[in-house]
């Protein structure tokens, strides 16, 4: 249990320390950011689910969200925009949610060290 706990929080930390290349791809206007928050969140819910952490939920509810704003009635360049502001708007949350997850077990296993 104790090397599970181990890697969980390596791969935890590993996804966080791509979260500011994320945040950088929005602020340059990257038109793959959308892609870029959709492949991180499902890495991060493979990592979430692997592990039996209920929070998976949450961030499936995060890229629910996103691609919910692709249905919303619009044509064209307005459906990438939604969809664009949907993942921006949830970016803070969807990062705290996963440091959320993240400080219990690291500091669990800086007490075993």
């Amino acid at each position: 249990m104790r090397k599970s706990q181990y890697i969980l929080v390596s791969q935890l930390k590993e996804q966080l320390q791509k979260f500011p290349g994320i945040v950088s791809s929005l602020e340059k206007k990257d038109h793959h950011f959308v892609e870029k928050i959709m492949l991180w969140l499902k890495a991060s819910e493979d990592i979430l689910s692997t592990y039996n952490i209920s929070e998976v939920s949450e961030i499936a509810g995060f890229r629910s969200k996103i691609l919910a704003a692709k249905i919303i009635e619009g044509r064209g360049a307005n459906i990438k925009k939604n969809q664009t502001k949907a993942a921006a708007d949830a970016l803070y949350d969807i990062q705290n949610t996963i440091l959320t997850v993240l400080t219990p077990f690291e500091r669990m296993t800086a007490a075993k060290l």
